[in-house]
């Protein structure tokens, strides 16, 4: 659970990269997340941002590991 001091001391936002650094991505990847709908992102003048609130339910969002697993498996040939 997020305290409020931790809460305040996060950024609203961030860029793009940022977001790939935070989430252990790539860049493209995380492009990739933001052109399939996976991940909203928002325009601010030229520059587009993440919100933390976005970052965080695109996270929880991801399909577990097990989850992945069975879908990979259940597509499988064998």
């Amino acid at each position: 659970m997020i305290n409020s001091a931790e809460k305040s001391a996060r950024p609203g936002a961030m860029s793009v990269n940022d977001f790939a650094t935070w989430a252990g991505l790539g860049r493209t990847t995380a492009w990739n997340e933001i052109r399939e709908g996976r991940l909203r992102a928002v325009k601010v003048s030229s520059r587009t941002l993440v919100t933390m609130t976005d970052a965080e339910q695109w996270l929880i969002s991801r399909p577990t590991v097990v989850e992945a697993r069975s879908r990979h498996v259940r597509g499988a040939v064998r």
